[in-house]
């Protein structure tokens, strides 16, 4: 059972010794991403402060991971739940309040996750809302 005791953000000084246990983690979700990000540009978004890495361990092990980020819009300022991998992805629902409180102390004035359908009704029971739909098309250059 995943609880708070169980998650720890991972600081960016401590990310050389983590990294590549948990990069087999959050690999797969990459490759699903649409090629925004890859390994060197998320590691050094981390690094940077841009971006927190989150881990779930369960006996030694990371069991899931994810990434937040704060965007600054003119009238509010929202953290971005993305990136969620690894096992049992129903349970990081329980670890919802635990975010959103820390992502408020953080200045945050909402939570919103960027994810697929399956895990987008996954957050929808625990309060989140369908604000708008991404669509994307490729172009050629």
């Amino acid at each position: 059972m995943i609880t708070e005791a169980n998650l720890f953000r991972v600081l960016p000084e401590t990310l050389p010794g983590v990294w590549q246990g948990v990069f087999e983690l959050i690999s797969p979700v990459l490759e699903m991403d649409g090629e925004r990000w890859d390994e060197e540009t998320l590691y050094a978004s981390i690094v940077q402060g841009l971006a927190q890495l989150w881990v779930v361990i369960d006996n030694g092990y990371a069991k899931m991971a994810f990434v937040t980020e704060f965007t600054t819009y003119p009238l509010k300022t929202v953290c971005n739940l993305w990136i969620l991998a690894g096992h049992d992805l129903k349970e990081v629902m329980t670890l919802t309040p635990t975010i959103g409180q820390w992502a408020v102390e953080n200045g945050a004035d909402s939570l919103q996750a960027v994810c697929r359908p399956g895990i987008a009704k996954m957050f929808k029971a625990k309060g989140f809302e369908t604000i708008r739909e991404v669509i994307e098309k490729k172009l050629k250059h």
